[in-house]
Order: C-alpha cells, then structure tokens, then sequence
C-alpha cells in the first residue's frame, strides 16, 4: 500500500513537471507575439500580423485587452500627440537664444579704414548708374545718429535718380513712444506730397521704425529695407544693451513687446541687408523667420560700413527699384 502511494506521488510529480515543461515551451512559442501575464493576457504584439494572430487564439477578450501596437517606438495616440507638441516647440519671435555682441565683436568696428581701402575700385564702377524708375524715398538713421550718417547714401540715391528725404526728426534717441508718433506724421507728409507709396531706408533702429510704421500704416509704404536692423529682442541682443538697462528698462519686457508686435503682420515687401561682421547687432537678431514678405540679404561688412560700402549702396538701389 505505502509502494503505491509512493509510486502514485511519483508519477503525481513526473505529470506536474510535464505540464511545467508544456507550459514554458508554450511561453517561448509565443515570446515572438508577445509576452504572457499570469492571467494569460497577451501585451505589446510586435507586429500588426502578430496581433491579429494573438486576437484569433485569444478570441474576442484577447482582442480587446492587447495594448496598441507600436509604430516607430510609439503607440498610435502618442504619435497623434507628436505634431501638437512640436508646433508648440517652434520658435517664437524674441525667444531665440541669441548671443548679443561682446568686446571682441565690437573691436571688428574698428575695421572700417582698412575696409574704405578695398572699396575704392568698388566705388569707380557706381558712378555709371542711373535708374529708369524713380522712387521716393525716406532714410532713418540709427541709435545715437542723425540725418548725416546718411550722407552718402542720400547723395548716392539721388545721383542714382530718386528723390530721397530725410526723417526731419534729428538725432535718433532710442526713445519709440516720442519718435514714432512725430515720425509717422512725417511719412504721412511725404505720402502726400509724393501722391504715392514711399520707400522706407533705415539703418539699425531706423530699420525697426520704418518696420513698425509699415506695419501700421502699408498703404504709406510701397517698401522697406533695413541695414543691420534688430527685428529680434529690441536692444536686447545690441552692444547699447547696458545704456537701456542703466536707465531702468526692462529688456525682458521689452523683447516680449517686440515679439508680440509680429501678431499685426507685416504686408508689405521688406529687403533686410545684415551682415555676419556686425559688431553692434547680433546679426542672428537680424533675421525674420516669421514674415513671409521678407527677402534676407547677407553681406560682408561691419555695422558702420553697411551705410557707406560700394556694394552695399548698390544693393540699397536695387532694392528701391524693385517692387
């Protein structure tokens, strides 16, 4: 009696090992579709034909409780979410990370004699043009400058043909809420007397005031183009950044309200001539991603050059003539 209760819990032990056996040789047979929960659930099918394989054997409850599967390492509704994510990752106006000018930027200022030297053969060659279609146009000078520091573009302009006028507002001071209502008092004048759109000319902050007046007013301006013009953070990423801190200005703030000002579209044609030399505006802060009516035109110049180089002025012309 006691051998056959031995050799009954023998053959007991041979009977559960050969089930553990066919059980994990079950698991490995399915480890290609899955893997097996200790309900016997299927989770993460590796391919769509694995599933459906998975959803035939398992029946409808099979079918029901395998997770999605997975296209390029993500779920279906994780991929639905890529896109908005993205969009939201895009950069905005005024929160690029830009680095403004240091020292050693600024000392390339500095080049200006020796790059007057390698102008002069460019020079001989702009006295023989003479424009077919006059424009009338206004120039705005930059930060700290006045209507001198566009001398020589003024006369190159009008030797070219157009009939150029200044700001009439003398030294720029960097102070918009004073400037910009007297200024586009003045555009409109000019508006008028021309009986037709003018073009805009600035340089540096000039730039950003024909910008902002062509944004409120595009029936005054048939065109802008800007030299070495901030059109990213304000003055934040300029080297007279610490003059607007010293005197309490919030350059934070500031960026923002520049940022914000891309919600009225600009529509009108802009041509933006910056150079990658420029030791006073961080040329990347020169750039406009956002308007579709902007043309970005790279030269090799230094800040103070861009109103007095050849090849520069040439461009300037160009760019007055073209619609």
């Amino acid at each position: 009696m006691v051998a056959a209760a031995v050799d009954a819990q023998h053959r007991g032990d041979r009977g559960l090992l050969a089930m553990q056996v066919r059980r994990r040789q079950a698991g490995l047979a399915l480890g290609r579709r899955g893997r097996v929960s200790g309900r016997g659930v299927v989770h993460a099918p590796r391919s769509v034909a694995a599933a459906r394989r998975v959803g035939q054997r398992g029946g409808d409850n099979a079918g029901r409780h395998q997770h999605p599967v997975r296209q390029n390492g993500m779920t279906p509704r994780a991929a639905q979410r890529r896109p908005a994510r993205r969009q939201q990752q895009q950069p905005q106006p005024g929160h690029d990370t830009i680095r403004p000018p240091g020292a050693r930027d600024l000392l390339r200022e500095l080049q200006l004699p020796l790059d007057a030297l390698r102008w002069l053969p460019q020079a001989l060659r702009l006295r023989r043009r003479h424009t077919t279609r006059p424009r009338h146009v206004m120039l705005l000078p930059g930060f700290g400058a006045d209507e001198r520091s566009m001398a020589v573009l003024r006369l190159y302009l009008r030797r070219v043909g157009h009939v150029v006028a200044d700001w009439g507002q003398g030294r720029n001071t960097g102070r918009l809420g004073r400037l910009l209502p007297a200024l586009k008092a003045r555009v409109q004048e000019q508006v008028l007397a021309a009986g037709e759109p003018i073009v805009l000319v600035g340089w540096s902050l000039g730039g950003y005031l024909a910008r902002e007046i062509a944004r409120d007013h595009p029936q005054w301006v048939r065109k802008v183009v800007t030299l070495g013009s901030p059109v990213v953070g304000g003055p934040r990423y300029t080297a007279v950044s610490l003059w607007y801190r010293l005197r309490g200005h919030d350059l934070r703030r500031v960026e923002d309200q520049v940022a914000g000002r891309y919600a009225t579209p600009l529509r009108v044609p802009v041509a933006a001539i910056w150079s990658r030399r420029d030791g006073v505006v961080a040329w990347r802060a020169c750039v406009d991603r956002w308007s579709p009516h902007v043309r970005d035109i790279e030269v090799s110049e230094t800040h103070l050059g861009l109103a007095f180089a050849p090849s520069v002025l040439a461009v300037v012309a160009d760019e007055v003539e073209r619609d």
